[in-house]
């Protein structure tokens, strides 16, 4: 290994460390009969578990990261399959349609940072860990999701 290369690499992280801070993800849910719930952060609970409510749609954005990072995603929902990618705290999903999530796909782009997300699901209860877009939930099962998690990884 080439220190000077390494002294590099560790100066550079440093700097973008100084400048960002600590990368967070920040996510919200629209939930059956409940409508939009408050935004929550890093691995906590978005939406509802244990009240057989169906999350409808979901919004994910990323803070203190450089601005050539995003993160896109997309939901699978009931009668209509998978909607087209949106990215950076747009919403994924319907809401007013009574329509639920059975799925959603988490990606981000820039190389700064990779999420890791999971679902709870209906009669199933939480789905293992996805990434870098990986399918989290079923779709072809009218199984609803009811919940999501997502931390960096």
């Amino acid at each position: 290994m080439n220190l000077k290369n390494g002294e590099n690499t560790v100066g550079m992280i440093r700097d973008i460390m100084q400048k960002y801070g600590k990368a967070s993800v920040v996510y919200r849910a629209h939930v059956a009969n409940k409508g939009w719930l408050p935004e929550v952060h890093d691995g906590q609970t978005a939406g509802t578990t244990g009240e057989a409510r169906r999350m409808e749609a979901v919004e994910i954005r990323l803070e203190n990261v450089p601005e050539s990072v995003s993160v896109f995603y997309r939901a699978h929902v009931a009668g209509e399959g998978w909607l087209p990618e949106v990215h950076d705290g747009q919403t994924a999903g319907t809401t007013g349609e009574a329509r639920q999530m059975e799925a959603v796909q988490i990606r981000t782009t820039g190389g700064f940072c990779t999420l890791e997300y999971r679902v709870h699901m209906a009669e199933k209860g939480w789905s293992p860990w996805s990434r870098n877009g990986e399918t989290a939930g079923t779709t072809g099962e009218g199984r609803r999701i009811e919940a999501v998690e997502i931390r960096l990884a």
